[in-house]
């Protein structure tokens, strides 16, 4: 019984992650070589824009008819003289 709950729970948690996250956390790591693991990715107010966080940059993105391309990025966390 235990093992039915998790994996419904599991499934209805796949159903809410937009296909669009996953294609900006492989294209946000693989811009600032790190892994996919390391990257947050959080859809915006506005529609089909999403912001992800990783790696020491931070990068949005624009996403329509299944592309997503990145429009800005910027480092975080780091000293600048």
């Amino acid at each position: 019984m235990t093992s039915r709950i998790f994996l419904l729970a599991f499934a209805l948690a796949g159903m809410c992650t937009s296909p669009y996250s996953s294609r900006i956390r492989a294209q946000h790591a693989q811009e600032f070589g790190c892994q996919e693991r390391w990257v947050q990715v959080q859809e915006t107010d506005v529609e089909g824009r999403w912001t992800a966080t990783g790696c020491g940059f931070r990068s949005e993105w624009a996403c329509q008819e299944r592309a997503c391309r990145m429009r800005d990025s910027g480092s975080y966390g780091v000293d600048a003289p």
